[in-house]
């Protein structure tokens, strides 16, 4: 919740490229196949290394005979292989949440500490030599990054992604939200869509086997976008794609803050005519019970697909400072420190 016409400006992230430099991506695939001797070619983001001997075949390269290992075999004669295994790319697609809510509250907004951690799994991505690319939950743009890791590239997609350009219709949405009526649900990718599998746009970003980041405070304003978006994990981590939401619950810190005078109070059970309020004790436990249920609900609809969620908390300050609140939680979280490693850990 906020004051009415407040708004946020993007900063910096708090971590410097020489700490980010310490850690790489935990989470490289390898291809468990046998493959016999060194004979693929390397391509940027992969390498081979050993993983077993094995007794050699008719048709494997002679080149590939380890005769040491031969001599020392259990059966006479019998020559051996070494096999090896390749790593393969890990795809990494970060979604981020950009409704309004997302700017709250306005001393720590959640989208600023979403794009912070967007930049930063962006980044070691990058210098893992993994493929990147970043989504806008709402309205659906993709930004293919690659496997770079110039931070500038980065902030500048991240921008794209973060102030999405109006459409037709978010437009109409927009005027139907501000008469209280609304249409059918719109064919363009979002939170108003039907349940359904992976939109076109994200399933092309996301193959099976990729890992899917869904940066989003989950407060949704009906049980449509609860389940649409529950449906598109369920069926994504259903395909083969590991699924992480991060949850940032900042209704501490903005529960806080309440001070006299008129709100803009955006949740559910709050209708148009009640954009400002004057805030009660009673009016904000409504709105933090509807908020924990369609987060219940969410979870049993999404559960199907076993996808795990990161929760961010807010402090409940008035003026908690917003680099704290990320440096808390990036790299000290169990989740996080299963997307990333300190480089050269095994």
């Amino acid at each position: 919740m906020t004051r009415s016409g407040t708004g946020s400006t993007p900063e910096a992230l708090p971590i410097p490229s020489s700490q980010l430099d310490r850690y790489r991506l935990r989470l490289r695939q390898r291809d468990r196949g046998t493959v016999a001797g060194a004979h693929l070619i390397r391509q940027r983001g992969q390498s081979l290394e050993f993983r077993e001997f094995r007794p050699y075949l008719p048709g494997d390269d002679i080149r590939h005979v380890d005769w040491r290992a031969s001599a020392r075999h259990q059966r006479r004669n019998e020559l051996v292989v070494r096999t090896f295994e390749h790593e393969v790319q890990t795809r990494v697609v970060i979604s981020i949440d950009t409704r309004a809510t997302m700017q709250l509250p306005d001393v720590a907004p959640k989208l600023q500490l979403a794009r912070w951690f967007a930049e930063a799994m962006a980044y070691i991505a990058g210098r893992s030599a993994d493929s990147v690319a970043l989504h806008a939950l709402e309205g659906g743009q993709v930004v293919e990054l690659g496997s770079s890791a110039d931070r500038l590239r980065i902030r500048r997609a991240l921008q794209r992604v973060c102030m999405p350009k109006a459409t037709p219709g978010r437009a109409r949405r927009a005027r139907e939200e501000r008469s209280g009526v609304r249409g059918p649900a719109s064919d363009e990718p979002g939170f108003g869509a039907e349940p359904r599998p992976i939109c076109t746009a994200l399933g092309r970003a996301l193959p099976p086997g990729s890992v899917w980041l869904v940066l989003t405070d989950l407060y949704f304003a009906d049980d449509a976008e609860v389940m649409s978006l529950a449906a598109r994990i369920r069926n994504a981590q259903q395909g083969s794609r590991w699924v992480v939401v991060v949850d940032f619950d900042s209704w501490p810190c903005e529960t806080h803050r309440v001070g006299h005078g008129l709100y803009r109070l955006d949740g559910p059970g709050v209708s148009a005519p009640e954009l400002r309020v004057r805030l009660t004790s009673g009016l904000l436990d409504d709105v933090k019970g509807r908020i924990d249920e369609r987060k219940r609900r969410f979870d049993r609809a999404a559960a199907a697909g076993g996808y795990e969620r990161l929760r961010w908390t807010w402090p409940a300050e008035a003026d908690p400072a917003a680099t704290s609140i990320f440096r808390e939680h990036f790299f000290g979280q169990e989740i996080v420190r299963r997307l990333v490693m300190p480089d050269g850990a095994r």
